[in-house]
């Protein structure tokens, strides 16, 4: 890389164990191609995608059969203190049910969103819990975030979860 007007954007995601590979690119904004992924809207697809797979979950448990969900999510960056960053990202999600209690489809939204915690054998996990990066300048919440308690120390460990019923 030499030349800031013409190196190129796109870079590739590999994963080992990972079926294929992600192509991305910068934002077009940033001479990127708008056709490929760029990490902004990855990572508003990535905050949609695990509220998708906690609140199927939650439908699951509770037997509501869910045949279409739908995220018009969106994010929105700012110049803050001179550095462009996240400032706010909506997710809008519709959802169809075939059967089961609507209020309560409604209910578990919510639940995915904010509901309470629970504590379960040395696990405690906690639902709608505020993050802050202090480093990134990011604000935000985590949908399910796990706090295992391991059994050689006090220290609560905090786990990505990605929660799936099957």
């Amino acid at each position: 890389i030499q030349d800031y007007e013409t190196y190129s954007r796109e870079y590739r995601i590999d994963g080992e164990g990972k079926q294929g590979s992600i192509r991305g690119t910068a934002a077009a904004a940033f001479r990127g191609d708008a056709a490929l992924w760029n990490p902004e809207e990855m990572l508003v697809a990535s905050l949609s995608a695990c509220h998708f797979l906690t609140y199927a979950a939650l439908c699951a448990r509770a037997r509501i059969a869910v045949v279409a969900y739908e995220d018009n999510a969106w994010g929105e960056m700012k110049r803050v203190d001179g550095k462009v960053r996240f400032t706010e990202v909506v997710l809008r999600p519709r959802v169809t049910i075939s059967s089961g209690d609507a209020e309560r489809a409604r209910a578990l939204h919510e639940k995915a969103h904010e509901g309470p915690g629970e504590q379960r054998a040395g696990v405690r996990i906690a639902r709608g819990l505020a993050i802050r990066s202090l480093r990134l300048g990011l604000v935000g919440k985590a949908d399910v975030v796990e706090f295992n308690n391991p059994p050689d120390g006090p220290q609560a460990v905090p786990v990505t979860v990605e929660e799936q019923s099957g």
